[in-house]
């Protein structure tokens, strides 16, 4: 049980998000972690902006992923446009590249919002290097430093 069954009224989530958007442009969700998975934390509005993926970053608790969210989707909102393999060095203190997620119809109240008869929308995740600079793909990647992969899910 994740965050779909943690979540008692999806709908009202949705709206509460979508309300968000318009207003803002963007909205963030965060869902916090437990024993069957990592945190969550993931856009939503960006793909409003000509295709643009949803950002997602795992692992992290909401006062360091909201922050890091924000300094990318400023990026997107200032007319960047981020592609899976991107590097962005500039928004913490350790570069963050973008990986593609394989499994975003997982991100439920982004799919329920935009993804109702089409296919899921895109997301990339920010991924971060361990202290000794290796990638969490990399064989001697520091288990303890590693991200939580939205991909595991």
């Amino acid at each position: 049980m994740h965050w779909a069954q943690k979540t008692p009224d999806v709908d009202d989530l949705v709206e509460h998000h979508r309300r968000l958007v318009e207003e803002h442009g963007v909205s963030v969700v965060h869902v916090r972690g437990d024993e069957t998975g990592p945190s969550l934390t993931h856009t939503v509005g960006l793909s409003l902006r000509d295709g643009q993926a949803e950002l997602v970053v795992s692992g992290l608790e909401m006062a360091v992923s909201f922050p890091l969210l924000g300094l990318a989707t400023q990026q997107v909102l200032s007319g960047r446009r981020l592609v899976a393999g991107d590097q962005l060095s500039d928004i913490g203190p350790v570069p963050v590249r973008l990986e593609p997620v394989s499994h975003p119809e997982r991100m439920v109240v982004l799919q329920a919002m935009y993804a109702v008869d089409g296919p899921p929308i895109p997301l990339l995740q920010l991924v971060w290097q361990d202290d000794l600079g290796q990638w969490p793909w990399e064989v001697d990647h520091e288990e303890c430093c590693r991200p939580r992969y939205v991909e595991q899910l």
